[in-house]
């Protein structure tokens, strides 16, 4: 309101100059007055839409910086030239870019778990979600590893940190880019296999657990540590529609392993 004001006042600096100066004399000229008229009017219209072309970067910032003030996503900042809205519109990019990263970061932590780098219960479900709602589909599978306590118990919970996040380096070296592994909790990991039957992830998790019995994650009583794992399909057209209830498949299927044999493949 007071730039308005300002440049009102300047424009119309000539008219009142004018109609002061014919008062001053007593007389009035209105082939003088005419032409001044337009041009006040002409520069008025002129100086608005000037004004709010110089504003609106001001106006782009302002809202921008709300935002990153209330900690939300910004767009792009659209360039400005080399004057001061210019220089303010690149400072607040910088701002808004820097909020996108923490924001990134603070995701990324948020869906990871911190001792063995892979995804966690949250990170899966998101990850699994999105599997879902684009038409995809694969093969869950549960992994527990056996005799996982006793390794705490013998050998100390360094050494059963130790363990976990070799189980999770040997799950990396044999899963691919798309396919999605989480720590679920304790010593139990899920794998999601994109686009893959239960034949063959099993076949994966096979490669997986030969790796660790040649380079053991622990030794319990002279052998390897291993683990436990049960398949289940999810989505298409003969998986199931929802991750919940390929979990329950899958740890059902992880049972009937655990109770046939420690290590053993399920059917």
């Amino acid at each position: 309101m007071r730039i308005f004001l300002l440049c009102f006042v300047s424009v119309h600096l000539p008219i009142l100059a004018f109609a002061g100066t014919m008062a001053w004399l007593g007389t009035w000229s209105w082939a003088v007055f005419w032409p001044i008229l337009l041009a006040t009017v002409l520069g008025t219209g002129a100086a608005i839409l000037g004004m709010a072309g110089l504003l609106k970067p001001i106006g782009i910032a302002t809202e921008q910086l709300r935002r990153v003030q209330r900690g939300e996503m910004v767009e792009r900042i659209p360039e400005g030239g080399p004057d001061m809205a210019g220089q303010l519109l690149a400072a607040v990019e910088l701002a808004a870019q820097a909020t996108r990263e923490r924001v990134e970061k603070v995701r990324s932590l948020a869906g990871s778990d911190p001792l063995t780098g892979l995804r966690n219960r949250r990170g899966l479900n998101e990850s699994l979600q999105a599997v879902l709602a684009s038409g995809g589909s694969g093969t869950i599978a549960v992994l527990d590893c056996d005799r996982f306590k006793q390794v705490n118990d013998t050998l100390g919970h360094a050494a059963g940190d130790r363990a976990l996040r070799a189980i999770a380096g040997g799950i990396r070296a044999h899963t691919r880019e798309a396919d999605t592994a989480a720590r679920w909790g304790g010593d139990e990991f899920v794998i999601y296999f994109a686009d893959l039957d239960p034949d063959a992830a099993g076949q994966v998790l096979v490669r997986i657990r030969d790796a660790l019995h040649q380079q053991p994650a622990a030794l319990i009583d002279d052998q390897p540590l291993g683990f436990s794992f049960g398949l289940a399909r999810l989505g298409g057209a003969q998986g199931h529609r929802d991750s919940n209830s390929a979990f329950d498949a899958a740890d059902r299927d992880l049972y009937r392993a655990k109770q046939a044999c420690r290590g053993a493949i399920p059917a």
